[in-house]
């Protein structure tokens, strides 16, 4: 028998109160009737998401945003980032009128797969206060097998833009719909009076694995993917803990200060988990571009991080999610994103290049230490050879930036 798995919220805002549900077609048709509409006083309340959700990482996806929960790591917590499995497919129909959403169920109903669609709590009737398009309707499609997905841009910009395409929702769907973490409030109304309904059609399970196919190749890299040159340049007997991490990250901020203030916003952005340059449409005259902007935060983080750090985990702590953040605009901006994999070629061929820097800097210290206990000439070779040096130094800074 086929379940329908679902994670259940007492609200929106709970995002660490998880439980993950399980039901038969019958029993969630039996449970999603006229008579299951909740009254409330505001829609927030009982929710669903079409997701399994795995644990945060030990360092919370949220840790250091003020304005975000941090769950401490390691907990349940209603984040893209956390899904690993999506379960169905929500659909959001907001300012329609009838006649739409008697389309669209007639063109799913054709499709011969089974679904739910209600009167959600802010729902019109037709020709009431906001006129004709005053409806607001959700859909609920349960699939038969859940999909497994590695990251949220893969669901976002792979396997639902297909699944939109095969159900016919271009145009009407509410493109919130694409968070793959996105809470779905379950029945309910704002009065006992308030007309709603709730309709069930019966048919097949979607199969979306077949009607997606290999979606993966349409979307970015996922960021925990292995690559050879990445490997290269791991100390996998080392961990890195919390604390090291932070220490990087509080040279970045020194670094930032010692900086122009367009180079210092570059890394300050950074740090904030946001992208660090500005999309075309709104860089300013004379800003450098981003592919630029990302050479120049990577170099720096490279010089701020020791030589023995994992160079995937300073990638997954200090730039995945000013990545996904580029990813997140360029998709509302209809601009090309910049591929993850040119972000690790750009780091792996910084690391070494600072590695040899901070090696040509220490035997500079090494040279003037011991010149003053060398003769006349050996110290005057020294100092043409420091000299020399420090011009090749200033030579391999500039050309890594």
């Amino acid at each position: 028998m086929t379940l329908i798995r679902l994670t259940a919220t007492p609200a929106k805002g709970k995002v660490l109160d998880l439980t993950l549900v399980e039901s038969s077609k019958e029993d969630l048709r039996d449970y999603l009737t006229p008579s299951s509409f909740e009254i409330r006083n505001e829609k927030d309340g009982l929710a669903v998401v079409a997701a399994i959700f795995r644990p945060c990482p030990p360092r919370c996806h949220n840790n250091g945003s003020p304005e975000a929960v941090d769950c401490g790591g390691g907990k349940f917590h209603r984040l893209a980032k956390n899904v690993s499995r999506i379960t169905g497919f929500f659909a959001d129909l907001d300012d329609v009128d009838r006649q739409a959403v008697e389309r669209v169920v007639g063109t799913i109903r054709k499709l011969g797969v089974l679904f739910w669609i209600w009167e959600t709590f802010s729902h019109e009737p037709d020709g009431y206060g906001r006129g004709d398009r005053a409806g607001r309707f959700r859909m609920f499609i349960p699939f038969l097998e859940p999909l497994a997905i590695a990251s949220p841009e893969q669901w976002r910009l792979g396997a639902w833009p297909r699944l939109v395409r095969y159900l016919s929702l271009e145009g009407i769907l509410d493109v919130a719909c694409s968070d793959c973490g996105r809470a779905n409030y379950m029945p309910s109304k704002p009065t006992e009076q308030s007309p709603r309904a709730i309709h069930f059609y019966d048919g097949k399970f979607l199969d979306a694995p077949a009607v997606v196919g290999d979606f993966a190749r349409l979307a970015p890299t996922p960021m925990n993917a292995s690559h050879e040159r990445l490997r290269r340049l791991e100390a996998p007997d080392q961990e890195i803990s919390l604390e090291q991490l932070d220490q990087v990250r509080l040279a970045l901020r020194r670094y930032a200060a010692r900086c122009p203030p367009a180079f210092e916003h570059q890394i300050t952005a950074l740090l904030r988990r946001e992208m660090p340059g500005a999309l075309p449409g709104i860089r300013e005259s004379g800003a450098e571009a981003r592919n630029v902007v990302w050479k120049n935060v990577l170099w720096v983080l490279s010089t701020c991080a020791s030589d023995w750090m994992s160079s995937a985990v300073l990638l997954e702590e200090f730039v995945r999610r000013a990545w996904d953040h580029e990813v997140r605009e360029c998709a509302v901006a209809h601009e090309a994103f910049t591929e993850w994999s040119t972000l690790e070629d750009l780091f792996a061929r910084a690391r070494p290049k600072t590695a040899a820097k901070r090696a040509q800097q220490e035997a500079d210290r090494r040279a003037f230490i011991g010149l003053w206990s060398d003769s006349p000439q050996a110290q005057r070779d020294r100092l043409r050879a420091l000299a020399a040096s420090k011009a090749r130094l200033s030579g391999s800074r500039a050309g890594g930036k």
